[in-house]
C-alpha cells in the first residue's frame, strides 16, 4: 500500500471535496481518499501495483482542479 498527498488550491467547498473523493475512490487500486478543504489536500491510500500516483494526480487535473 501506497500513500500520496497533494496540494489543490482551488477547492474552494464541500462539493468539491465530494466530487475530488468520488471520482478518484472509483479508480481500480484506489483504497482510501481522504480530501480536506480547509487544508486543501487530497490523500490517498493506493495499490502502487495498480496504479501510479501520475494517474491519481491527472484524474484531478482533468476534473479542472490546479494541483501540486
Amino acid at each position: 500500500m501506497e500513500k500520496t498527498s497533494f496540494f489543490v488550491p482551488s477547492i474552494s467547498c464541500n462539493k468539491c471535496c465530494d466530487k475530488i473523493r468520488s471520482s478518484l475512490s472509483h479508480m481500480n487500486g484506489v483504497e482510501n481518499v481522504d480530501v480536506d478543504m480547509v487544508s486543501k489536500t487530497v490523500n490517498v491510500n493506493f495499490n502502487e501495483k495498480q496504479l501510479a500516483a501520475s494517474s491519481i494526480k491527472n484524474k484531478v487535473s482533468s476534473m479542472g482542479y490546479e494541483i501540486q
